[in-house]
């Protein structure tokens, strides 16, 4: 049983997990303890009730886990031959699961998934933004039989995955009356507004981290005759467009930290700049040194801190602070602009 729990990359999940409810719970419904002792949403307040109910964000979040789940599994079906080289140490199709045994357990969580989303469409009504994790399903499916293999695409694709949690959960909100209040609308705008921010920086650091996984695994992707970007252009440009996509990613960090220098605001700004800034700086440096496996995998774990750092930073607006956070950034990016 140990060997299926590591087959679906248990911390991942645990990670997606978490920065699904932290984006739930400190961007859209974000808990404040009432005179009565209840907890109610913070926005509640000013009459903001999330289009999405618990039950059905739950909902949302079981299906995205499994359909997760579900891509690693075909994924590392797929991908026996190239493991064999690249980490032998760690192949589980075949040395401890059996191939049959594994594709029965893909189309497991393939069939939950697709009960969870009739589930989802039904409580929410929403068949469009309830059936894309259906599609994901698809697409990883896709992937691993032939995107992967395929300069930059793949990279794209898994990126896009990585990204599409956040702009799924805003997108149950981002259906605006216009007679609503002003201040409905602007939480309302600030909740895409944080999915447009965190769901840029996770497709940003995934592409980054996707890219130097396969400098990492030259080797077994020759094997198999994939066109992966460094096979394809060479590891010496591949590091150029990795460094361009982290310059990128901390220009993009550094414009929220003058943000918090504009507003006065020292302790977030110095915040960001030592979890934020510092490691994608330390990644590029890694990067540019690296001339073997090790090394590279040494980048990408440096790579799922800085996520895991990423999905920590909604902590700060544990406070009810993101309504207001990311309409006064966007008003500030304007003014700088002008």
């Amino acid at each position: 049983m140990i060997h299926y729990l590591k087959l679906v990359r248990p911390l991942n999940l645990l990670v997606l997990a978490f920065s699904m409810l932290l984006f739930r719970y400190m961007i859209i419904e974000v808990p404040m303890k009432m005179p009565n002792g209840q907890w109610e949403s913070y926005y509640l307040m000013y009459g903001f009730k999330s289009y999405l109910s618990s039950f059905g964000f739950y909902v949302l979040l079981l299906l995205t886990l499994l359909v997760a789940a579900g891509g690693y599994v075909i994924n590392d079906i797929m991908d026996v031959e190239a493991d064999r080289i690249n980490k032998p140490d760690k192949l589980l199709i075949e040395q401890h699961i059996p191939e049959e045994k594994a594709f029965t357990f893909y189309k497991v969580l393939v069939g939950l998934s697709v009960l969870l989303s009739i589930v989802l469409i039904v409580e929410t009504g929403q068949m469009k933004i309830s059936g894309i994790p259906l599609l994901v399903t698809v697409v990883l499916y896709l992937y691993a039989q032939l995107f992967k293999r395929m300069a930059l695409v793949g990279n794209f694709i898994i990126a896009v995955c990585a990204a599409l949690p956040f702009f799924l959960i805003a997108l149950y909100d981002l259906r605006i009356n216009e007679f609503d209040v002003g201040m409905i609308i602007a939480i309302t705008r600030s909740i895409g507004l944080a999915a447009l921010f965190y769901g840029g920086f996770a497709f940003l650091t995934t592409l980054i981290r996707e890219i130097i996984k396969d400098m990492e695994d030259v080797e077994g992707d020759l094997a198999i005759d994939a066109r992966t970007l460094p096979i394809a252009i060479g590891i010496v440009w591949t590091k150029v467009v990795v460094v361009l996509l982290q310059l990128i990613t901390t220009g993009l960090l550094a414009v929220v930290a003058l943000y918090f220098l504009a507003v006065r605001a020292p302790q977030p700004f110095y915040g960001l700049t030592i979890l934020m800034i510092l490691p994608i700086l330390v990644q590029l440096v890694l990067v540019l040194v690296a001339k073997d496996p090790a090394r590279f995998r040494l980048a990408g774990n440096i790579g799922k801190l800085h996520m895991l750092l990423g999905v920590l930073s909604m902590l700060y607006f544990r406070t009810g602070v993101g309504a207001f956070f990311f309409e006064n950034l966007e008003m500030q990016i304007k003014l700088w602009l002008q």
